[in-house]
C-alpha cells in the first residue's frame, strides 16, 4: 500500500482511482506506474487549481477534483478517467491533438487564451471558453511521456465581455443611429468618444474635428457661454441637467449663429458610483422658437391691429374656451380681460339669447365650420345692444385646427329699425285695411296689373282676376281721361303718380278715387314697375261739397249777425270775420293779415288776450275773455268774447268759431253796483258794529234772566249780527279785490296751530259736526295768517253746510318738494263737473233744487281763489254727485 501513497488525496477523484481497475487499461496496476506519472498524479490531486493529465502513447486520461465541475453533469465525468484522449474528448480532438503533437515534438509549452472548444456536457454539447497550458512531462528515460494541463473555463468571462462588447456596439450604433443629437464625453476632460451624424451637424464640424479630443477644444466656439460650468456641475455632482430653448452660439455655414437648443447631460457612473462620462443629447428647437416667436409677433401685431379696430374682436383655444378679447370688446362690456375669459364672456348675454348662442357656437366649434349669430351683451352702462357675430375656424399653414375667432359689430340700431320697420308694415297692413285702401302694381314691360280684392271692389268687382288693366281703362270716366294721362307722364317724369278721377260702374253710377303711385325703374333706366294704392273717396268728395254748401249758408247767416262773428284755422290764424267787425273797426281785409286783428285790442288787454288765446290753440279748451275793441272813432268799448273748436268725428280740430258781443253797457252797470257795494260797505260797517255792541252789552246784562223769550231773542240778534258782519266783509274783500287793493302782509307761522283753531272755533260753532285733522309733521309757511284763516274756514264752514247728512269733515296737511297742501273733504252732496269749473268765479251760486236749501252770495270761493292766488299758490276742487267734495290749495315753502 505504500506504494500508493501518491493516491492518498481525500478527494473524489482519489478514490475513484484508487477504486478504478487499472488492468484493463493499457497502464495496469498503479503499483507498477512509472515515477514521473506518480509524481505527477500527486501533484494533480493535491492542487486546488484544475488540471488534467494525458499520459502515454494513447493519451490516457487524469483530471482532479477542481477540475470536475467543467466536465458538467450527465457528461464525461467519471467515464472518461483512464480513457484514451480521442474517445474521451472526440468533439474537440481534431483540435487539441495538433496542439499536444506541438507539445510531444518540440518539448515546449503552450498556452491559449480563451480558447473556444464545444464540449459534451450536461446532455448537450456547450460552448465553452478555456485559458489552458499544455506542459510536457519527462520520465525517467528523459523522454516525454504525457501531456501536464493547466486549465480554468473562462466561459462565462468571455460571454460577460463578448455582452459588454455587443452593448457597446448596440450603445454605438443607437447613438450613430439615434433621431436626435447625441454625444458620449468620457472623463474629466470630456473627451469626445462618440458623436452621431446629427451632433456633429449641429455642432458644424466633421468628425475628425471633435473625436477623441476634449469637447472644448474640438468646438472652441461654445466656450465662454457657461457650458463649461454646467458639465462640470454634472460630472462632479452626477445630477442631470436639463435646457430648454437655450440659445448657443455655434457656427454655421462659416459664421457663427444663434442656435435654440433643447439638451441634456446626463451623467454615466461606474464602479463607486463615480461619473466617468456623460451623454448629451440635444434638439435643435431654432426653426420652432423662431416660428413661435413670429407668431407671438404676429399675434402682438395682431392684438395692436384688434385694439385699434372698432369692431369686438374674440378668440378661443382648441378647448372652446376664450382667451383674449380686444380693447373694443373689453370698453363695451366694462369687465377686464380675466372677468371675459374661458366661458366669463357668456355673463354679458341676454337670459334669453345665451343657450341659442352657446348652441350655435359649439355646434360650429365642433364641425370647424364658420357661423353666424346675433344676439343682445350687456353695455357698461347695463343696457342691452343687438350685436352679430362673425366666427371662423383658425388654422395653422400645415392644417393643424388651433380655436376660432370671432368679430362682433353692434347692429342695434339696425335689429331696431328692423322691428320699427316690420311693425311699421303691420301698422300699414291695419291702416290699409282700416282706411280701405286698395294695392296695385302695373308691369310695365309686360303691360299688366296685379290688383287686390280691395281694388276690386272699389271699381264695383267682386274678384280681382275679372280685372285687366285694359277693362279699367273701359270705367275711367270720359272728362277726366286728361287727368290721367297728364298725371302718367308726370310720373314718367318725377317717378310719384297722384291724382283724383271719377270712375263709372257697371251699373253706371259715378265714383270717384284717389291714385297714389311710385315709379321704379330697371338697371338700364327704364320704367320698370308701378306700384301703388287707390281709395274710394265718393264720401269725401260729398262731405266736401256739404261742407262747402253749409259753410257758404254760414257765412250768409253771419254776414246778417250784428254780433262780430270770427273764423280761425287749426293754428290759431284768424281767416274770416263778418261784416260787422269792418264796419265796426273801419278797416277792411287786411285785418286778416300778419295777426293785424289785434290792432283793434286795446293795448292793455292784448298780452292776456294771446296768452289765452294760445292756450286755447294748443289745448282745445274754450276761449273765453272779457277785452276791449278800438271802434272806428277811437273808442273802446268792452267786448266778451267766446270761441269753441269745431272736431271732425274723430275728435280733431278742423277750425275755431268765435263771436264778440258788446257788453260796455254791461260793465258800466257792474262798476256802478261794485261802487255801490264798496260805499254800502263802509258806510254799513260802523252801525253794524255800534248795534253789535249794544247787543252784547244786553246779552251781558240779562245773563241771569229768567226770560227766556228774551234771551233767545238776543241770542237770534247776535247769530244774524253775526251773518251781517261777515257779509260786510266779504264785500269789502270783493272791493278790495276788484281795486287791487287786497295785498297779503306775509309772516312765517305754523299752519299746523291755526288749522288747529280754525277746527277748534268751527266746532264750537257747529257741536255737532266731527273734523279728523291728519298732519304729518309741522309745516312752516310764509303768508298772511288772517288772509290763510279766512281761506281754511271758507273751506271747514262750507263742508259742514254742504253735508247734513254726514257732520264729518276729514282735514289733511301734507308737505311736498317745494310745497305744501291742505285738502278738507266732506260726504256732502257733491258738484257737477261744469260747476267745478266755475265755482271759483264772483258771485257764482251753483244752481239746482239742493243748493237752494244752503243759502250764499256766492263771494267765499272767490275771496279763497283771490287769497291764494295772490300767495301763488293753487286752488281747485275734485267732487262727484252724491258722495262729497275735496277743496284743496297749496302754498310754496
Amino acid at each position: 500500500m505504500n506504494r500508493l501513497n501518491f493516491l492518498s488525496s481525500h478527494g473524489e477523484m482519489g478514490k475513484l482511482i484508487r477504486e478504478k481497475d487499472w488492468t484493463k487499461t493499457p497502464l495496469g496496476e498503479p503499483r507498477d506506474w512509472p515515477q514521473s506519472l506518480k509524481t505527477t498524479l500527486s501533484i494533480i490531486l493535491n492542487s486546488k487549481f484544475p488540471k488534467f493529465l494525458f499520459w502515454g502513447e494513447e493519451l490516457i486520461c487524469f483530471y482532479n477534483d477542481a477540475y470536475r465541475p467543467s466536465l458538467g453533469n450527465e457528461g464525461k465525468h467519471p467515464n472518461i478517467l483512464g480513457a484514451k484522449g480521442s474517445i474521451a474528448f472526440p468533439e474537440i480532438w481534431d483540435i487539441i491533438k495538433p496542439m499536444m503533437d506541438v507539445v510531444i515534438a518540440t518539448g515546449e509549452a503552450t498556452w491559449s487564451e480563451n480558447q473556444l472548444l464545444p464540449l459534451y456536457r450536461n446532455g448537450n454539447i456547450e460552448d465553452i471558453y478555456w485559458t489552458f497550458s499544455y506542459s510536457p512531462i519527462v520520465d525517467e528515460n528523459g523522454t516525454i511521456a504525457g501531456i501536464f494541463t493547466t486549465v480554468v473555463e473562462t466561459t462565462a468571462e468571455v460571454n460577460i465581455r463578448k455582452n459588454l462588447i455587443e452593448a457597446n456596439k448596440r450603445f454605438y450604433e443607437n447613438i450613430m443611429q439615434a433621431p436626435v443629437a447625441m454625444s458620449v464625453l468620457v472623463g474629466e476632460n470630456f473627451v469626445v468618444e462618440i458623436a452621431n451624424q446629427l451632433m456633429l451637424e449641429l455642432w458644424g464640424k466633421q468628425e475628425a474635428d471633435v473625436i477623441n479630443k476634449p469637447v472644448f477644444e474640438g468646438l472652441p466656439e461654445v466656450k465662454g457661454q457657461g457650458l463649461e460650468k454646467i458639465i462640470e456641475n454634472v460630472f462632479r455632482t452626477g445630477q442631470k441637467f436639463e435646457a430648454n430653448e437655450r440659445v448657443v452660439v455655434l457656427p454655421r455655414n462659416g459664421k457663427l449663429e444663434n442656435i435654440y437648443l433643447n439638451f441634456v447631460y446626463e451623467p454615466i457612473k461606474g464602479e463607486n458610483n463615480q461619473v466617468v462620462s456623460i451623454v448629451a443629447t440635444a434638439t435643435d428647437v431654432t426653426n420652432q422658437v423662431l416660428a413661435r416667436q413670429k407668431i407671438q409677433e404676429s399675434e402682438e401685431r395682431f392684438k395692436k391691429v384688434a385694439d385699434s379696430a372698432p369692431v369686438l374682436i374674440w378668440m378661443s383655444g382648441t378647448n372652446k374656451l376664450c382667451y383674449y378679447f380686444n380693447k373694443a370688446w373689453l370698453q363695451f362690456t366694462g369687465r377686464t380681460m380675466q372677468e371675459e375669459n374661458g366661458n366669463g364672456w357668456a355673463e354679458g348675454v341676454h337670459p334669453n339669447d345665451l343657450e341659442r348662442c352657446i348652441e350655435t357656437y359649439t355646434g360650429a366649434f365642433d364641425k370647424r365650420e364658420e357661423f353666424y349669430m346675433e344676439y343682445r351683451l350687456k353695455r357698461n352702462d347695463g343696457t342691452y345692444r343687438w350685436l352679430s357675430d362673425n366666427g371662423a375656424p383658425r388654422f395653422t399653414a400645415d392644417g393643424i385646427f388651433e380655436g376660432f375667432i370671432g368679430a362682433c359689430m353692434d347692429i342695434h340700431d339696425s335689429v331696431t329699425a328692423k322691428q320699427v320697420l316690420k311693425e311699421s308694415e303691420e301698422k300699414l297692413n291695419i291702416v290699409i285695411e282700416a282706411t280701405e285702401l286698395a294695392v296695385w302694381e302695373y308691369d310695365y314691360k309686360k303691360k299688366e296689373g296685379v290688383f287686390d280684392a280691395q281694388y276690386a271692389t272699389i271699381f264695383g268687382y267682386t274678384n280681382p282676376k275679372e280685372l285687366t288693366s285694359k277693362l279699367i281703362e273701359q270705367h275711367m270716366h270720359p272728362e277726366d281721361n286728361t287727368i290721367r294721362d297728364k298725371a302718367h307722364e308726370v310720373v314718367l317724369k318725377t317717378g310719384l303718380l297722384t291724382y283724383e278721377s271719377r270712375i263709372i260702374w257697371a251699373d253706371k253710377s259715378v265714383h270717384w278715387i284717389d291714385v297714389s303711385g311710385k315709379l321704379f325703374k330697371d338697371r338700364d333706366g327704364l320704367p320698370d314697375k308701378l306700384m301703388g294704392t287707390i281709395r274710394d273717396i265718393t264720401q269725401d268728395k260729398k262731405n266736401e261739397q256739404d261742407l262747402i254748401d253749409r259753410e257758404e249758408k254760414f257765412r250768409l247767416l253771419a254776414n246778417e249777425m250784428p254780433q262780430f262773428v270770427w273764423i280761425a284755422d287749426t293754428e290759431g290764424h284768424l281767416n274770416y270775420f263778418n261784416p260787422s267787425v269792418y264796419r265796426y273797426s273801419g278797416m277792411d281785409e287786411s285785418i286778416l293779415e300778419d295777426d293785424n286783428w289785434l290792432n283793434i285790442v286795446h293795448p292793455d288787454d292784448r298780452e292776456e288776450n294771446v296768452r289765452l288765446w294760445t292756450n286755447s290753440v294748443n289745448t282745445g279748451k274754450d276761449f273765453l275773455l272779457e277785452h276791449r275793441f278800438r271802434r272806428k272813432d277811437g273808442a273802446y268799448r268792452w267786448q266778451l268774447s267766446r270761441a269753441k273748436a269745431l272736431q271732425d268725428s274723430k275728435g280733431n280740430i278742423t277750425m275755431w268759431v268765435g263771436t264778440s258781443t258788446d257788453i260796455h253797457d254791461i260793465k258800466e252797470l257792474e262798476e256802478q253796483k261794485d261802487y255801490f257795494i264798496s260805499m254800502a260797505s263802509h258806510e254799513l260797517k260802523t252801525p253794524i258794529t255800534s248795534i253789535k255792541g249794544y247787543v252784547q252789552l244786553l246779552e251781558s246784562k240779562y245773563r241771569d234772566t229768567e226770560d227766556l223769550f228774551l234771551k233767545n231773542s238776543l241770542k237770534v240778534v247776535h247769530k244774524q249780527i253775526e251773518s251781517l258782519t261777515t257779509l260786510v266783509a266779504d264785500l269789502l274783500d270783493v272791493s278790495k279785490i276788484k281795486t287791487g287793493n287786497l295785498q297779503p302782509k306775509k309772516a312765517r307761522f305754523i299752519i299746523n296751530n291755526l288749522i288747529d283753531e280754525v277746527i277748534s272755533e268751527i266746532q264750537h260753532i257747529n257741536p255737532l259736526s266731527e273734523i279728523n285733522f291728519k298732519r304729518e309733521s309741522e309745516i312752516e309757511v310764509l303768508a298772511d295768517e288772517e288772509n290763510i284763516r279766512q281761506v281754511i274756514v271758507n273751506f271747514l264752514t262750507n263742508a259742514v253746510k254742504y253735508s247734513p247728512n254726514s257732520k264729518k269733515v276729514n282735514v289733511s296737511l301734507t308737505a311736498h318738494e317745494n310745497h305744501m297742501m291742505f285738502s278738507a273733504t266732506d260726504s256732502g252732496i257733491g258738484i257737477t263737473p261744469e260747476n267745478q269749473l266755475k265755482i271759483f268765479d264772483r258771485f257764482y251760486r251753483v244752481e239746482g233744487k239742493n243748493e237752494k236749501t244752503f243759502p250764499g252770495f256766492g263771494i267765499g270761493l272767490y275771496i279763497a281763489a283771490e287769497i291764494i292766488r295772490k300767495h301763488q299758490g293753487k286752488i281747485g276742487v275734485s267732487s262727484e254727485i252724491g258722495k262729497g267734495s275735496t277743496f284743496y290749495f297749496t302754498l310754496p315753502l
